[in-house]
């Protein structure tokens, strides 16, 4: 008995911070400006005021540092920084941070123009065809407050992406067959597509059709599509010649020589990231992979436990 209220104290405490990680998250990288708060050109966060915000109710100051402290990201990374300048602590998050503006007019409950047109574009979507919009800025705004919101649904991205549109950010997305298909037939002209996290909607079946369409691609993003296997692998470097960044981190059937392939084909890689793979890989395969991304300058990201 003693044994079962431990595990589920444990799975309790586990939750609490779970919850803190992701709300931290949210708002240092994305809605602390949404939320009301103070930024500073370095993307700092004074405590205080962060503690004031209904989704910290739950947590005191020294959780909220325990966890700016101890939060490590998959590839090894810390997630959020902490500095005191005397009396003052203020946090943030170490990288991707995308801040959505406050849509209401500072003091007010007034919402800004551009706040209430996007939200209704957004919850109008099927209304208007913006794939030939020339501005890539907005198009690309009302995509991510969509996907934020979970509303982007096929019928938007039809609406959406077009020949302008050089950036797509599918991670956390429902993808399905079609999506695939929308993006392969409007996303030509794409130069950077994160598909992260697509797992099993993601097969060489119409992962290969799908980049062969997308030739000007310079960033790719298939992590976490544990589906893919070398045939998808080793057709990139064919597909993709303008290719320059390629995120292949915790890829369960990728193996050293389709790693090697993906190097050795691809003409003008810098960048290759590969977290999450130390299953498939040995510290003598990491080894190899590093020694060729020196000689053929690529930079390449993996897990330190794998370099030696």
């Amino acid at each position: 008995m003693e044994g079962e209220t431990s595990s589920l104290l444990n799975a309790n405490d586990f939750s609490h911070n779970e919850k803190l990680s992701k709300r931290l998250a949210y708002i240092l990288r994305y809605g602390a400006k949404k939320e009301g708060l103070t930024v500073s050109e370095k993307g700092f966060v004074d405590i205080d005021e962060l503690m004031t915000l209904d989704l910290m109710k739950d947590y005191s100051a020294d959780e909220i540092k325990r966890e700016i402290s101890i939060s490590i990201s998959a590839s090894g990374k810390k997630r959020f920084q902490m500095k005191t300048d005397g009396k003052d602590v203020s946090v943030r998050a170490s990288y991707r941070r995308r801040f959505e503006p406050n849509p209401f007019h500072d003091g007010t409950q007034v919402t800004r123009l551009t706040e209430f047109c996007l939200c209704y574009i957004c919850k109008h979507i099927e209304d208007y065809c913006l794939e030939d919009f020339p501005d890539e800025y907005l198009v690309r705004e009302i995509i991510h407050k969509m996907k934020r919101d979970k509303k982007l649904s096929n019928k938007a991205l039809l609406n959406l992406v077009g020949p302008g549109l050089e950036l797509l950010d599918l991670e956390g997305s429902f993808i399905t067959e079609k999506t695939l298909n929308i993006v392969k037939q409007q996303g030509y002209n794409l130069k950077s597509l994160s598909l992260k996290g697509a797992g099993y909607l993601l097969t060489d079946h119409n992962f290969v059709p799908l980049i062969k369409k997308l030739g000007h691609l310079e960033t790719l993003d298939i992590s976490g599509c544990s589906h893919l296997t070398s045939v998808s692998f080793s057709s990139i470097p064919r597909a993709l010649p303008s290719l320059r960044r390629v995120l292949m981190s915790n890829l369960p059937n990728l193996s050293e020589t389709d790693i090697l392939v993906v190097m050795n084909e691809s003409q003008n890689l810098k960048y290759l990231q590969l977290y999450g793979n130390d299953d498939q890989l040995t510290t003598v395969a990491m080894s190899g992979i590093l020694g060729l991304g020196k000689e053929k300058r690529i930079y390449v990201a993996a897990t330190s436990s794998l370099i030696s």
